[in-house]
């Protein structure tokens, strides 16, 4: 199957290890068939560090493929979480 050019993912709810194992699965998807890949945080309540070390992962590979990955409408708290595991670069792909 031919990668889709851009996939848009709206995550929603509290972000924590119990959906980690969903979130891994649905991402090693992502990766596989798409070539850019944008996260929608607006619906996100909560995050742990459990997830942003998923995004992390996800997006070193996605670097090392040489695929687009955008994370949009980040609330400020879960911005600052994500600062404060000193992940400020998965931030900074706007």
């Amino acid at each position: 199957m031919a990668p889709k050019k851009n996939v848009k993912v709206e995550l929603e709810g509290s972000l924590t290890i119990q959906k980690a194992e969903t979130i891994y699965s649905n991402m090693k998807d992502l990766e596989k068939d798409a070539s850019q890949i944008t996260f929608d945080f607006s619906q996100v309540t909560d995050i742990d560090f459990s997830v942003i070390q998923l995004l992390y992962s996800l997006r070193r590979t996605c670097l090392e493929k040489k695929k687009g990955l955008h994370m949009i409408n980040i609330p400020s708290g879960i911005q600052e979480k994500i600062e404060l595991c000193d992940f400020g670069s998965l931030i900074e792909l706007k």
